[in-house]
């Protein structure tokens, strides 16, 4: 009698876990998830052992730390979601590429996953010669997190606001400067965004990396310069350093006091690259959504958007479906901005 209500509740369960996620049939198969940061950050595996069958979550990135909490986090609300293991598998050379390509040739089963920005997804095309296209050949599953871009200048001899910097600029046409993180980054786009909206004549000055940038600002080399919010946080404190524009709609709750761009007289200005995770292209739709539904109900918690927050990040969870459509009306602003540079494709 025992065994039979063993077996009864055995085919119960499986019958449960079938409807909550249709595609995943093959419990012993890893999920994959492909992190191209290096490692600089917490663990790259996270999650507790409930079953044999393994999570995976790849990303493409290879810089700061805050990359490798997001990844794991991602994953780490994945794999307490489905009660299963999620592995983060690091692929971080070549600025990411050969992680996005691993995803792009797997199953589309929901086995394989990848993290990465946005606008990674839409700069590589026009910089490389890709076996891929990953507005085609990936399918955007849901967001982790949005990094907005901020407008930072030298608290000593920078410009105290961006109105000052406007009319610096307008005083010396091809004389100012502004820095980034390096050509094609996000600082860079949004700062040719900035110059096309203003009309500005200014000089874009490449460096290795936002942290780089902020120390080209702190040193006096630069006067102003645009990069990711996790980039400026540290250098905040000392008091070097001053933000005087947030690229966003509204003012950051970690900065409530530096204004946006649009209150300082840049209408309409916005500028953040998304993080999230994408599954190869031909994936189910059923999967596509429990996977989006599985990671919000992991990641909305007070703990995360507090660690988010910690970080310069805001916690962002659109449906698969809305993220999709903000995935495509990215590409079309960020491809405008590259078309006004030249960028190769």
């Amino acid at each position: 009698m025992a065994v039979f209500l063993a077996r009864v509740l055995a085919v119960a369960v499986s019958l449960t876990v079938a409807g909550v996620m249709p595609a995943l049939a093959d419990p012993f198969k890893p999920i994959v998830v492909i992190n191209t940061y290096p490692p600089n950050g917490p663990d790259d595996v996270v999650g507790r052992t409930a079953t044999n069958k393994m999570l995976r979550l790849m990303t493409t990135f290879a810089a700061p730390a805050f990359t490798d909490v997001l990844a794991a986090r991602a994953g780490s609300a994945m794999g307490l979601s489905l009660d299963r293991i999620v592995n983060v598998e690091r692929r971080s050379y070549a600025r990411g590429v050969p992680g996005i390509r691993f995803v792009v040739a797997a199953r589309p089963d929901g086995d394989t996953l990848l993290f990465c920005n946005s606008l990674d997804l839409v700069t590589q095309p026009r910089l490389h010669r890709l076996p891929y296209a990953p507005q085609r050949d990936l399918t955007p599953v849901g967001a982790v997190a949005r990094m907005p871009i901020v407008m930072i200048a030298r608290t000593s001899t920078g410009p105290a606001s961006v109105r000052a910097f406007l009319e610096m600029a307008r005083a010396a046409p091809g004389k100012l400067n502004y820095a980034s993180s390096g050509d094609y980054r996000s600082g860079h786009l949004a700062g040719e965004l900035f110059v096309a909206r203003t009309g500005l004549s200014v000089v874009h000055v490449s460096y290795n990396g936002g942290n780089d940038a902020v120390s080209g600002v702190i040193k006096g080399q630069v006067p102003v310069a645009f990069v990711p919010l996790p980039s400026a946080l540290p250098a905040i404190p000392g008091g070097k350093i001053r933000v005087i524009g947030i690229a966003d709609r509204t003012r950051h709750e970690a900065l409530p006091q530096v204004p946006t761009l649009s209150e300082a007289g840049v209408s309409g200005f916005e500028a953040a690259g998304w993080f999230g995770v994408y599954a190869p292209a031909g994936t189910s739709p059923s999967v596509v959504e429990s996977l989006n539904r599985w990671m919000v109900t992991g990641l909305r918690t007070l703990q995360t958007e507090r660690l988010l927050l910690a970080h310069g990040l805001q916690a962002r969870y659109p449906s698969a479906a809305e993220f999709g459509a903000l995935m495509e009306a990215e590409l079309k602003k960020w491809t405008a901005v590259l078309d006004g540079l030249g960028a190769p494709y």
